[in-house]
């Protein structure tokens, strides 16, 4: 799958995270902390950065 269609995937699906209760706890604690509603919702943040990112460098159209 193209980075852009990926990109644009994630931003629109829900994200379904294997993990440990405890790690699971402390996304959960982090993601809270950076002021996001959800694990999602910050996962999403950080994509759109890297997205920024390559169409400043002209990766991304």
């Amino acid at each position: 799958m193209p980075l852009p269609q990926m990109l644009k995937e994630v931003k629109n699906s829900a994200f379904i995270f294997r993990a440990s209760k405890n790690e699971l706890e402390t996304m959960k604690l982090h993601t809270k902390l950076a002021g996001y509603k959800n694990v999602a919702d910050l996962v999403r943040a950080g994509l759109l950065m890297v997205e920024q990112e390559l169409k400043n460098q002209g990766r991304l159209p």
